[in-house]
């Protein structure tokens, strides 16, 4: 959803993650690195309530440069931004 953030069915509850604030420099792969991320986050133990926003993260970060690889963001960056919100 962009800069509107992005949702997610936990269950029966929906719930709406806002974006983090980036420079976009390019959105070419933000999709791929949401998905990547929220496959990631469950089998390392994130609660289902925090993988919306550690996805979300993932994908905001991949934003930075242009390309679909060259911004993908590390674990410590996305866990970082999800700290400063």
């Amino acid at each position: 959803m962009g800069e509107a953030g992005a949702v997610a069915l936990e269950g029966t509850k929906l719930v709406q993650q806002d974006a983090i604030d980036v420079f976009v420099e390019d959105t070419t792969g933000a999709g791929d690195a949401f998905c990547g991320a929220f496959a990631y986050a469950q089998p390392q133990g994130l609660a289902a309530g925090a993988r919306p926003a550690f996805a979300n993260a993932a994908a905001g970060l991949a934003c930075r440069s242009l390309g679909s690889r060259s911004g993908l963001p590390t674990v410590d960056e996305v866990t970082d931004a999800m700290k400063r919100g």
